[in-house]
């Protein structure tokens, strides 16, 4: 369906709009959460353009946020690449990228110890009830993800 397809993509582009729009006004770059409270959100930080703040994904514990987030507040959030970062699960619902991050392999520690946990660490925000961003840990890389009906596999 033509019209349909037109459709998705003035949508993609809203949400990418809608993306850059609150992270240069502030409003989706929130302050870390501390250590201690790793499942906390965060609060509103006036900075812009800064790099997500770095965080490790603990293998044992991926967080996936809340069920219930504040819109613009960032989360800690641990997003399942080992399939390419399609699909995510936050918010209790899910969500779908046509820009997936894809899987960055293992990490090496200060001891040249290569670690694959299958996740990407990083913060997610929900812009609206449809529109979410995933912000990939240390950078300044955006992922757009969209509210889909289909609960597609969070790795085929």
């Amino acid at each position: 369906m033509p019209g349909l397809e037109t459709s998705r993509r003035l949508n993609r582009r809203a949400v990418v709009g809608l993306a850059v729009c609150l992270l240069l006004t502030g409003c989706a770059t929130p302050n870390p959460v501390s250590p201690a409270s790793p499942r906390e959100s965060a609060t509103p930080d006036q900075a812009t353009n800064s790099p997500a703040p770095a965080r490790a994904v603990d293998a044992a514990h991926p967080v996936t946020g809340p069920k219930t987030p504040v819109t613009g507040h960032r989360y800690p959030y641990d997003l399942y690449v080992h399939c390419g970062g399609e699909y995510a699960a936050f918010a209790g619902t899910t969500w779908r990228t046509s820009q997936p991050p894809g899987d960055r392999g293992a990490t090496v520690d200060a001891n040249g110890v290569a670690t694959y946990t299958g996740y990407l660490a990083g913060w997610m925000t929900r812009l609206s009830p449809d529109a979410a961003v995933f912000a990939i840990a240390g950078t300044t890389a955006l992922v757009p993800y969209e509210r889909t009906p289909d609960p597609g596999p969070l790795c085929a």
